[in-house]
């Protein structure tokens, strides 16, 4: 049971489902992926220096990963394994294995991190989110006046937005399809 709303809305665009990332996208440098989490869930419970003994499709299931998937998959695993190369293989191995077919979903909590370290924005002005239908989105969520002044924030029109958003998912999915798509409400639906 529960009820089913619309929990967050903001002007973005909807993500066709995806399985393959550009291989050669680069990824922030890691304090400022520690402070991201942080910003996000409150406290970092993540070991960021995993990250490199991963690819980055794993670095970017690591980093994604809510709370729930992290203590089911990764926190037994970091239990049993006593160093960085044995995690991240059976990490990896165990996410390939179970949840793969997720991957994109998974994904969707990373497009935040990169999307604000690639153009210079703050965190908590975007979201990106598999929502309850199952739908992948990234849009601007930001209420005005936001708390703090930032000018990148300042100058951001629809029209700046949309050619960031072509920018960044074509190259990051490696998919052409990005180049061309156009600003659209998108609104995240929930059950509670």
């Amino acid at each position: 049971m529960g009820y089913y709303h619309v929990n967050d809305t903001g002007k973005g665009i909807y993500i066709k489902s995806f399985d393959t990332i550009n291989k050669n996208y680069e990824l922030p440098p890691l304090d400022y992926i520690k402070s991201y989490l942080e910003r996000k869930y409150g406290s970092c419970d993540k070991d960021i220096s995993m990250l490199s003994g991963m690819d980055l499709y794993h670095q970017i299931v690591y980093i994604g990963m809510d709370k729930y998937l992290f203590s089911y998959l990764a926190k037994p695993i970091i239990q049993e394994t006593n160093n960085n190369q044995s995690f991240c293989k059976s990490f990896s191995d165990a996410f390939d294995r179970r949840y793969s077919a997720y991957f994109d979903k998974v994904a969707a909590n990373t497009f935040e991190l990169l999307f604000c370290h690639r153009f210079g924005y703050p965190f908590g002005c975007f979201k990106g989110i598999s929502d309850y239908d199952g739908d992948i989105m990234f849009f601007c969520n930001l209420q005005f006046p936001p708390e703090t002044y930032n000018k990148k924030l300042s100058e951001l029109t629809e029209e700046v937005f949309i050619a960031e958003l072509r920018e960044f998912f074509s190259d990051f999915l490696d998919d052409d399809y990005y180049k061309t798509v156009e600003l659209e409400i998108c609104e995240e639906y929930i059950k509670e």
